[in-house]
């Protein structure tokens, strides 16, 4: 798989439901753990100059996790604008696929309460680093 970030997130006992599977609520719980790592580690995020809201997610179920698995998410950006992002997600472990998944992020002022241009150097670090084209 070709993508720039990639995070491991470990499963909690609460996340399983009675058939042995994670619920599937829980799987967008970790896209939004492993969106927070990529701001935080990755894209240098000050959460105090810069708000991010989910504007559209998408996401695909493949196949259940189950208590013996242990996935990574991997993300890749695949579309820039100029108030907004696109980021692609893999939920796997080697070759099984749980799910993919994709969010346009949008930065949001959050003194103004509205949408608000990409920060340059977020715009240039997605652009430079995690700024691939989804293949077809």
């Amino acid at each position: 798989m070709n993508f720039p970030f990639q995070v491991h997130i470990p499963k909690r006992w609460s996340d399983f439901d009675e058939f042995g599977m994670v619920n599937n609520a829980k799987f967008m719980t970790y896209y939004e753990e492993a969106r927070v790592k990529l701001f935080e580690q990755f894209l240098d995020w000050n959460w105090a100059e810069v708000g991010i809201v989910v504007a559209n997610a998408n996401l695909d179920f493949k196949m259940p996790i189950r208590h013996k698995d242990n996935p990574t998410i991997y993300m890749r950006c695949t579309k820039i604008g100029e108030k907004s992002f696109t980021l692609h997600c893999v939920m796997a472990e080697g070759e099984t696929v749980f799910s993919m998944a994709s969010f346009v992020m949008v930065c949001y002022h959050i003194q103004e309460q509205r949408p608000m241009p990409i920060p340059a150097h977020i715009k240039q670090k997605l652009a430079d680093s995690l700024f691939q084209v989804d293949e077809v």
